[in-house]
């Protein structure tokens, strides 16, 4: 009888786990297992609304000195806001309820300067750039006070912070020649430790893109050459496959002769077909957009279900949408305040918050940006 019992309890057990959503039971490394998604780019487009299962909205204090036009790169920290909004090279720091606390710009050719934000990051309560320009790491705090600058001796496109060092994207200027190593793995003295070669076919990109080739994701550094359709995850310094968007036969760079046929390369550069598209990956979702096409799609990691959205407004334009970031499961945007109304409208007035000090009037006031947290909802067929 007692092993009936304890057989009985068990089977109990085990279905009580059985029952349990699939999400739930999904470990990181599952959820991280390699996995090539399959889109189809001419699915319907839905409002981004419908799937928006809550948004928080922050206004970004408008005052002389503060006066933004769009946000280009921004990161979140536990009290602050830091972005980068144009091309002169200001960065404002923001509270989390949008409240401007300061400026920093340090451009020019000194020493304690740079010539152009690559891209940028923290590292404490410091705030660091990669000025792509004249290859520099250069730290401020956050009076804008220099720190430090070490110079980088290989042309890279971006940097990330990487272990006790960096990585640099190298697409302007493959390392070693022949070899043709995409990334750059230099020690907290700017000196090579590693490279890798994460893609089969790897070419300088001839251009520079404003969007970081690098991201977070869970305590990790992800990969993305612009030209790719595979995200790569830096782990002891080399690349590893983490997911694949496969656009089949609307990917330019799946057909033959892209890599060996400039002439056909330059044929197909003019047509509708997918040249690149950026990525933000969560534990449960990737937010990706595609250039040509201009669309913008949530997946969802673990069943691939994915949904195209539509951006549209009532006008004959469509909702700025910069996605910036994931933090756990939501996500911050960066929009305009001519847009929120519009946008929110299509939202039920339950799911909409604004944060401490904010009204809708004030921010349709202001026409510095708006940033929104937004969760979405569970993705479905």
């Amino acid at each position: 009888m007692k092993r009936f019992i304890s057989a009985l309890i068990a089977l109990l057990v085990l279905n009580a786990c059985s029952d349990k959503p699939k999400t739930e039971q999904l470990s990181k490394a599952d959820i991280d297992d390699f996995k090539s998604y399959k889109v189809d780019i001419e699915i319907e487009a839905e409002p981004i609304q419908d799937f928006i299962e809550e948004v928080e909205i922050i206004g970004l204090e408008e005052t002389d000195e503060a006066l933004l036009s769009f946000v280009t790169d921004a990161f979140s920290m536990e009290n602050h806001f830091v972005l980068k909004s144009g091309y002169k090279g200001d960065i404002f720091i923001y509270s989390k309820n949008g409240v401007f606390e300061r400026k920093i710009n340090r451009t020019g050719n000194g020493p304690e300067e740079y010539a152009v934000i690559g891209n940028m990051w923290a590292e404490g309560d410091t705030v660091v750039v990669f000025d792509s320009n004249r290859m520099r790491v250069v730290k401020y705090d956050f009076d804008g006070n220099f720190i430090s600058g070490e110079k980088i001796n290989h042309l890279g496109l971006h940097a990330m912070p990487y272990k006790d060092g960096y990585v640099l994207d190298m697409s302007l200027a493959l390392v070693e020649d022949s070899l043709k190593y995409n990334l750059l793995f230099v020690d907290s003295d700017l000196y090579k430790i590693s490279v890798a070669n994460p893609y089969e076919n790897p070419r300088p990109s001839g251009m520079i893109w404003l969007a970081t080739s690098f991201s977070e994701y869970d305590e990790k550094v992800l990969f993305h050459h612009i030209y790719g359709d595979t995200i790569y995850s830096l782990i002891d310094y080399k690349a590893v496959p983490l997911f694949s968007i496969d656009f089949g036969d609307n990917w330019l760079w799946g057909q033959g002769d892209t890599y060996t046929n400039p002439a056909e390369e330059r044929k197909l550069m003019t047509t509708s077909m997918v040249k690149m598209f950026f990525t933000e990956v969560s534990q449960q979702h990737i937010l990706f957009t595609t250039i040509s096409r201009n669309g913008t799609f949530l997946l969802d990691r673990e069943s691939g279900a994915y949904h195209r959205f539509d951006l549209k407004n009532k006008g004959k334009g469509s909702f700025m949408m910069n996605a910036i970031g994931w933090n756990g499961a939501k996500m911050l945007f960066s929009t305009s305040s001519t847009d929120i109304a519009e946008f929110l409208e299509g939202i039920p007035a339950e799911n909409v918050k604004f944060a401490e000090g904010n009204t809708l009037d004030e921010i349709e006031s202001s026409e510095n940006p708006v940033l929104m947290w937004v969760k979405f909802k569970v993705v479905t067929k």
